[in-house]
């Protein structure tokens, strides 16, 4: 009799650490934190994984310069960009007085890159087909198809 008292305990101690273990691995899958960039052309929706950390950067021509742009972002756990810096060849229409002895005949090129404070929840664009939009999350370009003359943009992370 002692014998089957003990096998019973061993059965009981191993079906309880199975079902502790199998609770550990089912709620440890349900609450991983998996960060998805969603950008949307057009209602067409571009998933990508992200984490924190990750650096996205956009290029794309401006509409009026025709000259390139280079915007930086970083994203933050709590589901926003940090605006890290942007940065344009400009040929100085509206640009203010105090300013006009950076200007040349030609261009001048412009980085501000003390956004430290500004936190976006999403980023949306507007773009034309002259634009020529590129997308890359740490420097790898994101495959996205730009086929339609205007081209809106919203892009969120989700968890």
């Amino acid at each position: 009799m002692k014998m089957e008292d003990n096998s019973l305990i061993k059965i009981a101690t191993n079906t309880i650490f199975v079902i502790i273990l199998m609770a550990l691995i089912v709620g440890g899958f349900f609450t991983h934190k998996r960060m998805t960039l969603h950008i949307y052309v057009n209602d067409f929706p571009y998933v990508y994984d992200i984490k924190q950390g990750d650096r996205i950067d956009v290029y794309y021509i401006h509409s009026v310069h025709l000259t390139p742009v280079h915007e930086v972002f970083v994203v933050n756990d709590d589901q926003s960009f940090q605006f890290i810096s942007t940065e344009y060849d400009d040929i100085g229409w509206g640009t203010p007085y105090r300013f006009q002895k950076y200007v040349n005949a030609k261009h001048f090129l412009f980085k501000k890159d003390n956004f430290n404070k500004l936190t976006l929840y999403n980023l949306d664009y507007g773009f034309i087909s002259l634009n020529e939009p590129r997308f890359f999350i740490n420097n790898q370009l994101l495959k996205i198809i730009f086929n339609e003359n205007i081209i809106k943009i919203k892009s969120f992370i989700t968890k």
